[in-house]
C-alpha cells in the first residue's frame, strides 16, 4: 500500500512538472503550509498561515480533509492539483515532513534539483531538548538527519536548541532562530486556572494505561480535584490511530484550551510542556518506566519517577513558587513574522 502511494506521488511530481512546462502557465506568488500527515491539528501551521494571509499573500493549507475555517484556500493532500501548486510555490512549510503536502515525498528528494522544487521549510511540531541522546534522542536523531536530505531550512526556537540541532548533524546555515509561530498566541506569565492537563506522546496502550492509572491513584491528584482542580484528560492524535479502539478521546479545541489555561501539565515527555512553562504554569515528567529526560537542572526538578515522588511534586508544583527558565530566545509574539520574513526575503 506505501510503495503504491510511493509511486503514485513519483508519477504525479513528473507529470506536475511536465504540465507546468508544456502549458507554460504562470502561477501568482502563493505559499503551501501543511501540517501532521494531512491532519489538521499544528498550531506552528496555523498561526503561520494566518500571518503570512494577513499581509496579504495567498497561502493554501494542506490536509486530508478540509477544515472548517479553511474552505477557500484548502488542497487536498496527494491530489494532482496539489502537486502543480506545490511545484509552482514560493516555498512550502511543514511541521512533520514533505509529506504533508506530497505523501512519500520525503523518500523522492532525489528528485528535488531535477524537478526544480521551491524552498522547503521545517517548521516543527514541537522543541527538541527534552529527550536524553538515550533511548528516543537516538530516534529523534535520525528523524531529522533523515529529513535533513529535503528541507533547505529548519526554524528553532533558541540558539540552545540549534545546537543541539547542530549535534544531530544538521549544517549550521540551514537552522535559522526565529522562535516558533505557535508561540505568537501565549501571554508570558497569564493568570492560570485551577486546571491540570493529563497529555502523554503516543506510545503502546499498555504502557499509556498503566501511567493514567497511576495518576488517578495519586492522592495529591484526588486532593488538588478537591480543592477545585479540573482534571482534563486529553490523548495524542496518534494513539488514536496506533489503538485498538478504547476510551481514549482526543478533542484538539480542549487540547489547545488546556494549554492556554491549566496551571500545571503532567505529561512523560511531550513538548507541550514548552508550550505550559512559557505562559508560567508548571509541568511535571512522570517516567515511571523510563529515563528518557535531559540532565538539566531545572528539568530533573520536574521528574517523577514513581507515584511517592509524583505525589511529593505535585503539591510543591501548585504552589507557584518555582523558577522557570526562559529557553526561548523570543518573546515579543513575533516569531511568524520572523519565519516569514526570513523565507520571502532570500
Amino acid at each position: 500500500m506505501k510503495f503504491a502511494a510511493l509511486i503514485k506521488s513519483f508519477i504525479f511530481l513528473i507529470l506536475a512538472k511536465l504540465w507546468i512546462f508544456v502549458t507554460k502557465r504562470k502561477s501568482s506568488i502563493h505559499f503551501l503550509v501543511g501540517s501532521s500527515y494531512g491532519e489538521s491539528v499544528d498550531e506552528n501551521a496555523v498561526q503561520l498561515i494566518n500571518h503570512i494571509r494577513n499581509n496579504g499573500f495567498k497561502c493554501y493549507f494542506v490536509s486530508n480533509s478540509i477544515p472548517d475555517y479553511d474552505k477557500k484556500f484548502h488542497l487536498s493532500r496527494g491530489n494532482f492539483n496539489t502537486v502543480i501548486k506545490a511545484l509552482q510555490a514560493n516555498a512550502l512549510f511543514y511541521t512533520h515532513s514533505p509529506s504533508d503536502i506530497i505523501p512519500h515525498s520525503h523518500k523522492l528528494h532525489f528528485l528535488k534539483k531535477f524537478l526544480k522544487f521551491p524552498y522547503e521549510v521545517f517548521l516543527q511540531h514541537g522543541i527538541i531538548g527534552l529527550k536524553s541522546k538515550n533511548n528516543t534522542g537516538l530516534c529523534l536523531k535520525s528523524y531529522v538527519k533523515y529529513l535533513d536530505k529535503s528541507f533547505d531550512l529548519m526554524i528553532v526556537s533558541s540558539d540552545w536548541e540549534k545546537r543541539l540541532v547542530e549535534n544531530m548533524g544538521v549544517e549550521q546555515h540551514k537552522i535559522k532562530v526565529t522562535g516558533l509561530p505557535r508561540f505568537d498566541r501565549y501571554k508570558r506569565y497569564k493568570l492560570r486556572k485551577n486546571m491540570i492537563l493529563l497529555f502523554f506522546t503516543w506510545q503502546k496502550i499498555d504502557s499509556l494505561s498503566s501511567k493514567l492509572n497511576l495518576i488517578r491513584e495519586s492522592k495529591a491528584v484526588k486532593k488538588l480535584q478537591d480543592q477545585g482542580f479540573e482534571l482534563i484528560e486529553v490523548h495524542h492524535q496518534m494513539q488514536l490511530k496506533n489503538s485498538k479502539p478504547s476510551n481514549l478521546r482526543n478533542n484538539h479545541e480542549l487540547l489547545n484550551s488546556a494549554i492556554l489555561n491549566c496551571a500545571l501539565i503532567i505529561t512523560d515527555d511531550s513538548s507541550a510542556a514548552w508550550d505550559v512553562l512559557y505562559q508560567g504554569g508548571e509541568a511535571i515528567f512522570f517516567q515511571p518506566h523510563s529515563q528518557w529526560l535531559n540532565n538539566f537542572d531545572w528539568l530533573q526538578e520536574r521528574v517523577a519517577y514513581d507515584l511517592d515522588e509524583l505525589d511529593n511534586k505535585l503539591s510543591l508544583a501548585v504552589t507557584g513558587n518555582s523558577k522557570i527558565p526562559i529557553f526561548t530566545k523570543y518573546t515579543d509574539n513575533k516569531n511568524s513574522k520572523r519565519v516569514f520574513d526570513l523565507v520571502s526575503s532570500r
